[in-house]
């Protein structure tokens, strides 16, 4: 499907070029741009160029689209059977029928490669771009690339406090780079996942603190987000209290042995359960990282950096004026001689590319830590200027329940754990069969629990803030995880009613109805979705792309027979049903989210 893309977005420049040549300086390639509509109606492909051809050579769009499409020659040759221009500038391509069921005969015969690309470093580096204008990737890679992984992508993300909560502001970090990942692996890049933990500094001190006032002195997780709240409050509203924090705070630096158990006791606590969260979403790191291991480089790079100007002294701390960057100052090591989390993201960025040679490194956190990144890399940007360009920071916006204002400071979080057991009671409702054993029973309701609140944070863009809504995502109606995995389950209850399980299109001739047409051309349009919901770091691409075919399956579904059908529409039916049930299963892998073969 790119190869048709890429053909026709050059034949449509050389047709403006002829039609146009003024404009040869003026625009290139990436002036052309072809996309893959959301309608069926308007196509396999569209482009909106008469609209931005207008405003440079002063036509009207349809004009512009008219004599596009009278000078674009035989398009037939590229694969295209129909072409339309529709108001107010749109031209619109159809490919060939026969072209869209060779390649879902290719998905049905080799399902674990159909919808996969291949993205050079240089084409990704345009990509990049778009995110962040500072990103510039060296050629060659750094790393020894292999024939099929040219691209070597660090992807930091989750990173959550051991000591605190892991809440569902982490739940929607994890659950977009998780995405990320599986969308950037099927672009053929590899991908390494790493998780950076703050397990020392002023959090751990308020919660050893809060610990020692309560009564039990039995390690877990709900003691100790007790015990972090009551240091949280205790450091604000009592001098006394403070004094005591900050002196905890230094021996844990100091590895001093009056804290040192209390420390490793709640760290273990925490990063247990952590990782009780990981497996139960899926995701799987290659290395975890800790402040506690990059604090003392990061004290050693700022302090190397004093005498060449990145850094000065200012009232007994070390900072970096960011006004010299239109940006403000911060404190990258406290006047107590600590490293502030800036200083350990400096040492963080080199350790990262010391053991794994990156191409680039990209961190996803929420909104908030926007204006702090953009100081810490201003930063990279003197220390290690190389490293800069290579590194991307991306960020997301809030998630939270409606009604809810959440801040682990004050103890009302909302537990990523709480809220996948709430939909997990939930999702228990839906299974419809009732001879389901109790096993079979929490698994499928399990993994329709991930399933709906993966899909529910995925399926709006990641910047925008988003309210879970319980009735809305856990559901088998709507735009939502479920109702996907339902529509799956409901193409595999088809396929186990027959014997045979391996299908093909012969009949090329075949009189298609409305939905089998809206079907095919669905299928077909997979790998483009999966194309550019990963460049552009976009799972609700492929949300809205998985919605889409899973009301058009239904409404089929619902409309012809497909067991009972004639010899002929019989067998096409069941190769249609298992193309959709095979997509449905790849789309929802890439967002993260399992499968089951029933519900």
């Amino acid at each position: 499907m790119n190869q048709i893309k890429v053909k026709l977005e050059d034949q449509i420049l050389k047709t403006i070029y002829s039609l146009y040549p003024q404009t040869t300086e003026e625009i290139n390639k990436d002036f052309v741009e072809i996309s893959v509509p959301g309608e069926f109606s308007f196509g396999d492909f569209s482009t909106t160029i008469c609209l931005k051809l207008a405003k440079i050579v002063k036509q009207h769009p349809m004009t512009i689209a008219q004599s596009i499409l009278k000078s674009l020659g035989k398009v037939e040759d590229l694969g295209i059977s129909k072409v339309e221009i529709k108001s107010p500038g749109f031209i619109n391509f159809f490919v060939n029928t026969e072209i869209i069921i060779t390649q879902v005969n290719y998905l049905l015969a080799k399902p674990q490669d159909f919808g996969k690309n291949t993205i050079s470093l240089k084409v990704f580096e345009t990509f990049l771009k778009k995110q962040s204008k500072d990103i510039k990737l060296r050629h060659p890679p750094s790393h020894k690339a292999t024939a099929d992984k040219e691209i070597r992508l660090l992807f930091e993300f989750a990173d959550p406090n051991p000591f605190k909560e892991f809440h569902i502001g982490h739940l929607r970090n994890i659950t977009l780079g998780e995405s990320y990942c599986r969308l950037l692996e099927n672009l053929g890049i590899e991908v390494i996942r790493v998780n950076y933990q703050g397990d020392v500094g002023i959090h751990v001190a308020k919660a050893i603190w809060g610990f020692r006032k309560l009564e039990t002195k039995t390690w877990d997780v709900k003691t100790l987000a007790k015990a972090y709240v009551l240091g949280s409050q205790a450091y604000e509203e009592n001098a006394d209290a403070k004094k005591e924090i900050l002196a905890i705070n230094l021996a844990i630096y100091n590895h001093d042995k009056s804290v040192e158990e209390e420390w490793k006791q709640g760290r273990k606590i925490s990063l247990e359960a952590f990782e009780e969260i990981y497996k139960r979403v899926g995701t799987v790191y290659k290395r975890y990282f800790f402040e506690s291991e990059v604090a003392n480089e990061g004290i050693k790079i700022v302090k190397d950096h004093i005498k060449d100007g990145v850094f000065e002294k200012s009232e007994g701390a070390i900072v970096y004026k960011g006004e010299k960057d239109g940006l403000h100052t911060r404190v990258f090591i406290t006047k107590e001689g600590y490293a502030t989390y800036e200083a350990k993201d400096l040492a963080l960025a080199i350790i990262k590319y010391e053991e794994f040679k990156y191409d680039v490194s990209i961190i996803i956190t929420g909104h908030e830590q926007a204006e702090y990144f953009k100081v810490m890399l201003a930063a990279l940007s003197h220390v290690r200027p190389d490293l800069r360009e290579k590194t991307l920071h991306m960020t997301f916006g809030m998630v939270n329940l409606k009604g809810e204002k959440m801040t682990s400071r004050k103890g009302n979080v909302i537990t990523g754990n709480w809220l996948l057991d709430e939909a997990r009671k939930k999702a228990f409702g839906l299974i419809t069969k009732e001879d389901y054993t109790p096993v079979e029973k929490e698994d499928i309701s399990e993994k329709v629990a991930v399933g709906a609140v993966k899909y529910s944070m995925l399926k709006f863009s990641p910047k925008s803030d988003i309210l879970f809504n319980f009735d809305e995502s856990v559901s088998l109606e709507g735009d939502c995880g479920p109702y996907i995995m339902y529509t799956f389950a409901r193409t595999q209850s088809v396929l186990r009613k027959i014997r045979n399980s391996k299908f093909e299109i012969r009949n090329k001739n075949y009189k298609l109805n409305n939905e089998e047409t809206a079907l095919l051309r669905l299928i077909y349009k997979y790998t483009q979705v999966c194309f550019e919901a990963g460049v552009n770091f976009a799972p609700n691409v492929m949300t809205k792309y998985l919605f889409d075919l899973a009301q058009a399956y239904n409404l089929f579904y619902n409309k012809h027979q497909i067991l009972n059908a004639q010899d002929s529409e019989r067998k096409f039916r069941l190769a249609l049903n298992q193309a959709v049930g095979e997509i449905l299963k790849k789309g929802l892998y890439l967002l993260g989210i399992d499968t089951v073969s029933k519900m």
